[in-house]
This record gives C-alpha cells, structure tokens and sequence, in this order.
C-alpha cells in the first residue's frame, strides 16, 4: 500500500513539476533565461530584421529614437533627416549577436552592482543603457546593458574586456555576453548620415 501511494505521489510530483516548468517558460521567452539557453542568441534574425523603432535611453534618462518608414532607418530627433545606414546595420549585427554564454543569478544588490537597473536621473551609478525594440509600434522587449566584465586574472592581469552583463526589463536574472555593443551611441549626430546634412 506504501509502495502504491509512494509511486501515485511520484507521478503526480512530475506532472506537476512538468506542467510548472511548461508556463515559466511559455510566460514570455524574452524575460527567462535557464541554463540550456547557454550559447543561443536572446534574439531571432526575424526579430531583429522586422524591428521598426528602437529607442535607447542612456543611464542619465536621455532618450534617442530611431524609427524606420518604407525601409529607411530616420533619427526621429533629427526633423526626418535619414540615419547612417552602415551604422545602423552595425548596430542591428550587434543585437542579433548576443548570444547568453552564462547565466548570472543574483539579487538586487547584485544586480545594481553591475549597473543594470533601469536608466533614471535620481541613480546614474547603477543605472545601465537601456535598449527598447519595437516591431510595428508593439514593444519586443527591453534590454538592460551594464558593466563589462574585465579578464584580470594571470601575471600581468591586464584588465582586458571579455564581455559585458546585460538582463531584460523586468527580471533579474542577469547573463553574460562577449558582446560589447561597442557600437551603443547616445548622440543623435552619431546616428545620421552625413551626406544628407550637407
């Protein structure tokens, strides 16, 4: 009888936890990262390629907005004037090649350490970049992007930038990446093309 009520309860235990398991990840795929996402990229080629508007916020709260209308990309601060299409192919390259490479869980405490809570004047020290991405003026998601992470270790430890930690708006489990976004720009002359000034 106890190896009958033993084996129901296993059962339902699995079922349970499967069915857990089954909403967690079906909750929204942007906000959830579990180990076996280790080595994918947070973001498809279609997303990115369909995205019509991004806005970047940088840590001190300014925003900048890049919007596409019949496949070119316009600075919307620049009174229509078209962006640098090299620099915003770039750009779009950089964001399809994030790929999570470890899963950093931590708490809030940790989480602000690494400089990824939402941009805001009132905490710039802990704040990081904020990148929103939009297709057809429907919110994708939203990508913090905090500190880098330094190789120091060896002899000569010589600081050198492995990486960077980075989450999605609205969960703390952070991850890292070998992706710098070296190519993340604040100013909105940096993202217009300089033949269409002149």
């Amino acid at each position: 009888m106890k190896t009958r009520t033993t084996a129901i309860l296993i059962i339902i235990a699995i079922i349970l936890t499967s069915f857990s398991i089954y909403i967690f990840k079906h909750t929204s795929n942007k906000w959830y990262y579990f180990s076996e996402t280790i080595g994918t990229a947070v973001f498809t080629q279609s997303e990115i390629s369909n995205a019509t508007k991004i806005i970047i916020t940088q840590p001190s709260g300014k925003t900048i907005s890049l919007e596409k209308k019949d496949e070119i990309w316009y600075v919307k601060s620049s009174d229509k004037i078209p962006a640098d299409k090299t620099k915003i192919i770039k750009f779009l390259d950089a964001l399809t090649n994030i790929k999570v490479l470890q899963n950093i869980y931590t708490d809030k405490m940790g989480t602000e350490n690494l400089s990824l809570m939402p941009p805001t004047k009132k905490n710039q020290t802990n704040s990081g970049s904020e990148i929103q991405i939009f297709i057809n003026q429907n919110p994708l998601s939203s990508l913090i992007v905090g500190k880098y992470r330094h190789d120091n270790n060896g002899i000569n430890k010589s600081e050198t930038v492995i990486g960077r930690y980075m989450r999605f708006k609205g969960n703390f489990d952070v991850f890292f990446t070998d992706q710098f976004l070296t190519e993340l720009s604040y100013s909105s002359e940096d993202w217009i093309n300089p033949k269409k000034t002149k």
